[in-house]
């Protein structure tokens, strides 16, 4: 999607940061719709020191085909993915993710990886308010969809269950494998 005013957010997502979570959205979160239903979120990055930015945001379906998503996993927002780059490679940094409503109780932040789906419980924890979400991500390891450390942190993930069977391409081609990592460059070159 087309992003003309290089902010990066996708233009036919990007909203005002007001109508996401009153006035607690912190000066320069990205702020969008989501892929599903009628919710605003804003995603902020936590440490402001200097190296720590966050580059792009959006929204995405979690149906699509080209990344080997399965229906393992219930997400009724669709998946969250943004880039954001940490002054060392191997540096942790922590997202918050605003809603404009409370997550139901019974759901949990789940992240997408090469692998599948996974909970993703000890490096989440939401808000009393179930508003927002904060996400400890470490370049080149948990969180991190490259799994290399090279400073740049790309994650994709959203909050809701995960269902009997696991995700997985495990027996995925290499062909397969190859279009989901395709897919995780277009997302992240917005």
């Amino acid at each position: 999607a087309a992003d003309n005013n290089a902010n990066g957010i996708p233009d036919n997502q990007e909203i005002a940061p007001y109508p996401v979570y009153g006035s607690n959205v912190p000066q320069g979160a990205k702020c969008f719709r989501a892929a599903y239903g009628d919710v605003y979120i804003g995603v902020n990055l936590r440490d402001t020191a200097a190296g720590y930015q966050l580059d792009a945001a959006q929204s995405v379906s979690h149906y699509t085909s080209q990344a080997g998503l399965s229906d393992s996993a219930t997400l009724p927002l669709g998946l969250i993915n943004y880039k954001l780059h940490v002054p060392q490679a191997g540096d942790t940094a922590i997202i918050t993710i605003h809603f404009s409503v409370p997550i139901p109780y019974h759901y949990d932040w789940i992240n997408y990886t090469l692998s599948g789906y996974e909970e993703y419980e000890a490096n989440s924890t939401f808000a009393s308010d179930r508003k927002s979400v904060s996400l400890s991500v470490r370049d080149g390891d948990v969180g991190d969809m490259d799994g290399v450390a090279n400073g740049i942190i790309v994650s994709m993930g959203g909050y809701g269950r995960m269902s009997s069977t696991p995700s997985t391409m495990e027996g995925s081609s290499s062909s397969e494998t190859g279009s989901a990592k395709c897919f995780i460059t277009a997302l992240i070159s917005y």
